[in-house]
């Protein structure tokens, strides 16, 4: 999403005070949740469902008056296989309080040992590709693509809000 004015808006949050860019970020962080709760809808769940539970957003600030919102795969989900049975897989992820135990579905060519992470397949879950070895093509399901046409007029309503919000305080 791209804000026309952002340096004009700047300008005036460095007047309004030390809270306008808290609340700057604030504003881009409702539009980046809102992208991902879209992305999670659009998800089409199949496989072992790992890539849907790692959606999430995330905002950043690299210069002072920049702030960027993501929203897609997180890399804190990489998960390691532990059991695989026929119907369910259990694996290990590292969380910020020692491992987490994980439920996924069984799918096709993933047993114990494996390590799986949706960061590393998402671009071939939302884009056309073809298969080198064999040939073929396969179709892609444009989940992010499509969240985020759906969410641009909704997410940029809501970072004009707060700060309309903002400069009337």
């Amino acid at each position: 999403m791209q804000l026309l004015g952002a340096e004009a808006t700047a300008d005036k949050f460095g007047r309004m005070g030390k809270y306008a860019p808290g609340a700057l970020k604030n504003a881009v962080r409702k539009a980046a949740t809102l992208q991902s709760r879209a992305i999670k809808a659009n998800i089409k769940r199949s496989r072992t469902g790992l890539m849907a539970k790692s959606i999430g957003s995330k905002v950043s600030e690299k210069r002072p008056g920049r702030v960027t919102g993501l929203a897609g795969p997180r890399k804190g989900f990489r998960t390691v296989i532990t059991a695989a049975t026929p119907k369910k897989l259990t694996g290990q992820r590292d969380a910020k309080g020692g491992d987490k135990k994980i439920v996924l579905k069984a799918a096709a060519g993933v047993s114990q040992g494996d390590t799986i992470s949706a960061t590393r397949y998402a671009h071939l879950a939302e884009d056309d590709h073809k298969h080198m070895p064999g040939g073929g093509r396969t179709k892609g399901q444009g989940f992010m693509r499509r969240a985020f046409s759906q969410t641009k007029e909704p997410a940029t309503a809501i970072v004009r809000q707060e700060m309309a919000k903002i400069k009337e305080a």
